[in-house]
């Protein structure tokens, strides 16, 4: 005990007497020419190999190489390191201690996740006559991390015989493994150590230290690996859904035919085939959620996930996050004031490619290529679709505001993940009296009504049938006799008893008044109906009272599917479509009593269900006693709305990689090879895919946008790759 307390007061008085001399971090070490005097005061051990091992700085990012044969270290110990600093074959500094003196404490240090492009990084503070500083690895980009303790993500594209390395390829520009004649190499080199290789050419991230190596004399990044861990189900941020895109050749670029014929542009073309290696993607856009965790953990105070022109930018402005952050936005435009709400679960935007880059690095991820991004939104397998949902255009797939006005001018909050069922965690209001779903139906005579406070079935008449339409399972009405019979109408939803009416709906065309649901009877006297229509009639096709009624002020597209809804307070009726306020009406309702809820079909003045029957298709209904909100009917509607085909869903399963906001990819803005137009724009404009809720310019899968990367707009966020 007495020799601890001697060597520990000994380390004290040295690191005393060397403080104002020598460099006391492996960063100010760094900075020495070769043969300076380095003296770390509280460095831990991140690596352990054969005559060497990394120590780095308890208190920040910095780590550095240890030369010492025979050194008996363990991961986590804490040491005080005196020594002089050199450089060697690669570039890489190194320090032969004269001292080392373990302290009693122990530190585990947490590794930085990072891309493969921000390995390695730029140079530090190099004076190449004198050895002083770090160099930087071919095509660095950001600060300098040699020496640190890292983690990165990718697919493994080559894997070596002997398993001593492999590669790992996340998608980021780099110095690849082909130059150095290892047979489909790309990417960064993982020296394995004690591991063996990964025989799965699948996803993995890999943990270890960042450092450089010579290859056919270049300095490229390399990894000396602790760990790797195979992650196929791997979640980097929270609520954050990836789908894997298969490696493979694709077809990128303008298909020539239907919508890409008629509205491309010669930057589209040619059409031309890439190979793209196994990679993930995000399902939705980053939201505004997710990007605030980068915020607060002090993203735009660190440089290390920062390019070095990222970085340059980021302290000329001062920019510590994106623009338009809060949360009501009023642009003015497109006519007059107008108003611009977003929540957690919107995209972000208002992000430049520095900001939307250096999150992708902190997230360990990385912008996707225009390569991947494409073929996430496009690819079937075997042939390009010209939208993410097909080759036609579908009116109501894409937020765009000339389109269908989906939402609004404004963005959508992001779909949610296509395994939640209308039936699970949404919101209600009062006693659910009715929630039927086609798939929870087995096509029988009775369809199951699973209402919490259920009032009876629904008995089917004629030969309504059981099936999917685009994609979507339901039950279709021919029309006729086609119906389900359903319930008798509890008091409490008839006279002026408020209720919600929640319905998918899928009409392939219209005509004046087509059913739904109804219950009480036509005939009057005026209010004592309630009926909710699929139609094109301006004054009824909406919603029918017997007088008073409601049309849609703007007919919901056909063929596809739709959420509509109708709810009624005791004074006001307001009918709703795909999560938006459409109209409403004042009325004093006095529904009839005593009368079946039906499916499809009307009943007549006396009672009997045999008017007006629909033509269409209904996937889920729910009936509520209590008024939904207009939040409520929003939630609600992008809770399904991804499995209900009511969003520009890719081959893939990619939401909204059509309309809603631009995003940025990995690319500089050039010309394809053996386009009729030739341009290169490396260095000044980044690409951007998908367009943006403000416009029909970026639908279709080909559109290529661009921007510079300082560029800040509301309608551009981005997704993450890996």
């Amino acid at each position: 005990m007495r020799q601890i307390r001697y060597i520990l007061i000994l380390t004290a008085l040295l690191a005393a007497a060397v403080s104002s001399a020598y460099a006391t971090t492996t960063g100010a070490a760094k900075k020495l020419a070769n043969n300076g005097m380095a003296a770390l005061t509280a460095v831990c051990v991140t690596y352990v190999g054969d005559g060497f091992f990394y120590v780095q700085d308890v208190d920040t990012y910095g780590g550095i190489k240890i030369v010492k044969e025979g050194a008996e270290v363990a991961l986590g110990e804490k040491y005080y390191i005196r020594g002089r600093i050199n450089t060697d074959a690669s570039g890489e500094r190194y320090i032969t201690p004269s001292i080392m003196n373990k302290m009693e404490d122990t530190f585990l240090v947490s590794p930085i996740a990072m891309s493969t492009g921000a390995m390695g990084g730029t140079d530090f503070f190099y004076n190449a006559s004198t050895g002083a500083g770090q160099i930087g690895v071919e095509g660095g980009r950001g600060a300098n991390n040699i020496g640190t303790y890292i983690k990165i993500y990718g697919s493994v594209t080559y894997a070596d015989p002997n398993g001593e390395f492999i590669y790992l390829y996340d998608g980021a520009d780099v110095y690849d493994g082909n130059t150095f004649g290892e047979a489909g190499a790309k990417g960064v080199k993982v020296f394995l150590g004690a591991e063996k290789a990964p025989l799965e050419r699948s996803f993995y991230s890999a943990y270890g230290i960042s450092t450089v190596r010579m290859e056919n004399g270049k300095r490229i990044r390399a990894l000396l690996n602790r760990g790797v861990d195979r992650q196929s189900e791997w979640t980097p941020i929270e609520d954050m859904d990836l789908v894997k895109v298969t490696g493979g050749v694709f077809l990128m670029g303008n298909s020539g035919v239907g919508d890409d014929e008629r509205f491309g542009y010669p930057r589209e073309y040619p059409q031309h085939p890439v190979y793209v290696p196994d990679f993930y993607i995000g399902k939705t856009e980053v939201t505004r959620k997710q990007f605030n965790e980068f915020v607060s953990f002090g993203g735009y105070y660190r440089p290390q996930y920062w390019s070095a022109d990222g970085w340059k930018w980021r302290m000329a402005t001062n920019r510590t996050y994106p623009s338009y952050r809060n949360a009501n936005q009023d642009f003015g435009l497109p006519s007059g004031s107008f108003g611009f709400t977003q929540n957690d679960d919107s995209p972000v935007i208002g992000v430049t490619y520095y900001e939307a880059e250096a999150y992708c690095n902190w997230a360990g991820g990385h912008l996707p290529t225009e390569a991947q991004w494409e073929k996430a939104a496009r690819w079937t397998g075997s042939s390009s679709n010209v939208y993410p949902w097909g080759n036609a255009f579908a009116k109501g797939k894409a937020n765009d505001w000339f389109d269908t006005a989906v939402v609004g001018w404004k963005t959508r909050p992001v779909a949610k993940p296509a395994e939640v069922k209308i039936c699970d965690t949404l919101e209600t209001a009062g006693q659910v009296l009715v929630d039927i779903d086609a798939k929870n139906y087995d096509g029988g005579n009775t369809w199951v009504n699973r209402g919490a406070n259920t009032i009876g079935n629904f008995t089917k008449r004629g030969n309504p049938v059981l099936g999917d339409v685009a994609g979507v399972r339901c039950v279709t009405f021919n029309g006729g006799d086609d119906a389900y019979l359903g319930p008798v109408s509890p008091d409490s939803i008839c006279g002026r008893g408020p209720c919600s009416i929640e319905v998918w709906a899928f009409n392939p065309s219209y005509s004046d008044e087509e059913t739904i649901l109804s219950w009480a009877k036509r005939g009057g006297p005026e209010a004592t109906t309630r009926t909710f229509n699929f139609g094109s009639n301006p004054n009824y096709g909406a919603f029918g009272h017997w007088a008073n009624d409601l049309g849609w002020s703007g007919n919901p597209p056909t063929s596809t599917w739709r959420y509509l809804v109708y709810t009624y307070d005791g004074s006001t009726s307001r009918i709703y479509d795909n999560g938006v306020l459409k109209t409403q009406k004042t009325i004093a309702l006095n529904t009839y009593k005593g009368y079946r809820i039906n499916l499809a079909i009307q009943n007549d003045a006396n009672g009997v269900p045999n008017t007006h029957p629909g033509t269409l298709s209904i996937a889920a209904a729910r009936i509520h006693t209590g008024v939904l909100t207009a939040a409520q009917i929003e939630n609600n509607f992008f809770v399904d709305a991804a499995s209900m085909g009511a969003l520009s869903t890719s081959p893939y399963g990619c939401s909204d990689m059509s309309g809603n906001v631009w995003e940025w990819t990995a690319d500089w803005y050039k010309s394809y090879p053996g386009s009729p137009i030739t341009f290169d724009k490396t260095g000044e404009l980044r690409t951007m895919r998908g367009g943006g809720f403000y416009g029909v310019y970026g639908e279709r899968c080909a559109s290529r946008g661009f921007g510079e990367p300082t560029t800040s707009a509301y309608d551009v966020g981005f997704r993450v790759a890996y």
